[in-house]
């Protein structure tokens, strides 16, 4: 399997009690690395040529390297120290070099950003790193800046200023009051139904079926554009901007551009018809797994794209899919690889990346 991304994710316990959940077999998950906030002290768990759970996806773990960074992403400012971004930064021109991965924000991407696999699982992926990682400051460490000029009329970058960016985010531990967080940067913009400050936030069926609004909550990612991220221009209207996410208009406020930064160069995508569907494997088809290894059902999203709008897409992918079992099961086909004739094509359709079927879409 060719490793083609690298997932971002923090702890949410100590680096120290990270490092012993993954030496225990019954955690159940890993990662290839762990770093500590203090100092960027790096430990690598996992030889990068094997694949831990990490990322909550097996798509997304069979092709990319995991990094957990010590911290709680509800006081992410405290925890993510400059030493822990310049080494985590480091390591990361290291294996994007060793792996060929191209160091932008398609393949250096948050836990918070891959979707679930199946639609049963949707809305209870991660949010981790959370909404306090300085993407801009992590990428220009990289030696790969966020453009940062304004504006961008057919495809923006969400690129606000981190240190003046500062929305209101709420707190809801398990069994406790909510709160308020104390203000500070953050990395991400709201998106409104309409183009006014007090307009409701908007919804994603799979955190509020009631179809109520989206809310200021951590884990709420309904309403969130990640700095960094791609979407295509939908309108623009005085000092707000609109922008295909999600299936829908969603409007941020973007005065004189200074919320963005032009992506002209990015790949888009329109539905060849209504309603495509998205998925959150590339599949082979049934038909092309062998004898002896059990097909894996491809299911829909409960996310669809609707005819006239316009997607930020990465890179083509074959289907593929990785049949591993325990050694000790005694498997003849065991490390088998599987490819399908599919085509299928990432896209930037909500916070998340999600996959539509190549032959679904259009190039724009």
């Amino acid at each position: 399997m060719k490793i083609d991304s690298i997932v971002i994710h923090d702890t949410e316990v100590s680096y120290q009690s990270t490092i012993s959940a993954f030496q225990n077999p019954a955690h159940g998950a890993s990662s290839h690395y762990v770093v500590r906030s203090s100092d960027g002290q790096i430990t690598q768990m996992v030889p990068t040529k094997d694949m831990p759970w990490h990322a909550g996806s097996w798509d997304r773990n069979i092709r990319s390297i995991g990094i957990e960074h010590e911290g709680w992403a509800a006081e992410g400012g405290t925890w993510y120290t400059e030493p822990m971004y310049r080494a985590s930064a480091k390591l990361v021109r290291y294996l994007a070099d060793k792996y060929d991965i191209p160091l932008d924000r398609a393949h250096i991407l948050g836990h918070d950003e891959v979707t679930a696999e199946k639609p049963a699982k949707a809305g209870l992926e991660h949010y981790d790193p959370g909404p306090f990682w300085d993407w801009a400051h992590y990428m220009n460490l990289m030696d790969a800046p966020l453009d940062n000029d304004t504006g961008g009329d057919d495809v923006v970058t969400i690129f606000p200023r981190f240190d003046t960016n500062r929305p209101e985010v709420v707190s809801c531990p398990q069994g406790e009051e909510c709160e308020t967080l104390p203000a500070q940067p953050a990395n991400f913009l709201y998106l409104r139904t309409e183009p006014r400050a007090d307009a409701p936030l908007l919804s994603n069926p799979a955190l509020h079926a009631d179809g109520e609004p989206g809310t200021t909550r951590i884990e709420d990612w309904s309403a969130k554009a990640a700095v960094g991220r791609q979407y295509a221009v939908a309108e623009r209207r005085g000092d707000w901007l609109a922008i295909w996410f999600d299936g829908k208009k969603a409007w941020l406020k973007d005065p004189d551009g200074t919320n963005t930064a032009p992506a002209d160069d990015a790949e888009l995508g329109t539905p060849a018809r209504d309603g495509i569907p998205t998925y959150g494997r590339a599949l082979p088809a049934p038909g092309d797994y062998p004898e002896g290894v059990e097909a894996q059902e491809l299911e829909p999203l409960p996310y669809k794209i609707p005819a006239g709008q316009k997607y930020v897409t990465g890179d083509e992918t074959k289907a593929v899919d990785y049949h591993a079992t325990y050694d000790e099961l005694d498997d003849p086909k065991n490390h088998t690889v599987i490819k399908g004739s599919e085509t299928y094509v990432p896209v930037s359709y909500n916070h998340r990346w999600v996959y539509a079927k190549k032959s679904d879409l259009d190039a724009a």
